[in-house]
């Protein structure tokens, strides 16, 4: 659920309509996402394609205890089209875990690891066209080949899609040092033990 939050002294709080206080949130080292996808943040003009040839651009994502029953993406950064253009895909294959790049020309790089489920961590890191994955027992590294350019302004989601996985998710963060935009998702709990995310850089909590 998507909530009105207010954030202050480290802590958020849910309000209802009234803009009374219904529950309050503070920093938690993750949240469990269990077959559930969780959309913080639909498609809009103000969330562009990461991948352009330029540095500056940066994104994560860390999850604990992850476990994958079918083969749909559990992250995506960018557009996912018929002629897919500047994205970034991690998922599962069959038996693995799979981070999958492709720019315009559709250049692809993958990083691919045999898993045996649950994985005790995930670790994905882009800087620019650079991409790794670490695993417990693996680290590896590719390079996108050929980019789109930034005259692109197809918008992306931020979203965890669950369905068909468990996972705690530790870290999930994007940044764009050129032009000042960034999100960063952060896990909350609160004292009865459920759970939030709060989104740094567009100030949406969205409870779970």
């Amino acid at each position: 659920m998507i909530a009105a939050g207010l954030c202050t002294m480290g802590g958020c709080f849910a309000q209802d309509y009234t803009s009374a206080a219904v529950e309050t949130y503070w920093p938690a080292h993750s949240v469990c996402i269990d077959n559930e996808t969780i959309v913080i943040k639909s498609g809009e003009e103000d969330l562009t394609l990461p991948f352009w040839r330029y540095s500056g651009l940066h994104a994560g994502f860390y999850a604990e205890r992850l476990s994958m029953s079918d083969d749909r993406a559990l992250l995506t950064f960018g557009m996912w089209v018929v002629q897919a253009c500047d994205y970034l895909w991690i998922g599962p294959a069959t038996n693995a875990i799979v981070v999958y790049g492709a720019g315009r020309s559709q250049v692809r790089n993958a990083l691919q690891k045999s898993i045996s489920s649950p994985v005790d961590y995930m670790r994905v890191g882009v800087s620019n066209c650079d991409f790794t994955l670490e695993l417990p027992d693996y680290t590896g590294a590719a390079t996108m080949g050929e980019l789109g350019t930034s005259n692109r302004k197809d918008p992306f989601y931020i979203r965890i899609i669950g369905e068909g996985k468990q996972l705690d998710m530790v870290a999930y963060w994007w940044c764009d040092d050129v032009r000042r935009l960034y999100f960063m998702a952060q896990p909350m709990a609160s004292v009865a033990r459920t759970s939030a995310i709060f989104t740094h850089g567009y100030n949406i909590l969205t409870e779970l």
